[in-house]
């Protein structure tokens, strides 16, 4: 997985690790602060990242999506090793 940061933008891509509650599956967000918190569902402290709409989810259910820039750079190496 890649570090994620503040500001980042992330989408959630597994349930939560204390009870399994896949509620926010597939949610995109930005992230605004790294905080400990407690889980919605069965009130277990998880430590994750807030997000720009007010809840928390757990940094180990996040996938870090990539900024255009970072993506087109990709594609440009990936037609430079392409065969002829």
């Amino acid at each position: 997985m890649s570090d994620i940061k503040v500001g980042d933008l992330v989408i959630v891509v597994k349930p939560t690790v204390c009870c399994g509650n896949k509620k926010r599956l597939g949610q995109i967000f930005k992230t605004t602060a790294y905080i400990v918190s407690t889980c919605l569902y069965c009130k277990e402290t998880q430590s994750g990242f807030c997000s720009d709409t007010n809840f928390a989810v757990e940094y180990s259910r996040l996938k870090r999506i990539p900024p255009l820039s970072e993506l087109e750079g990709q594609r440009t190496e990936e037609k430079l090793k392409e065969p002829a």
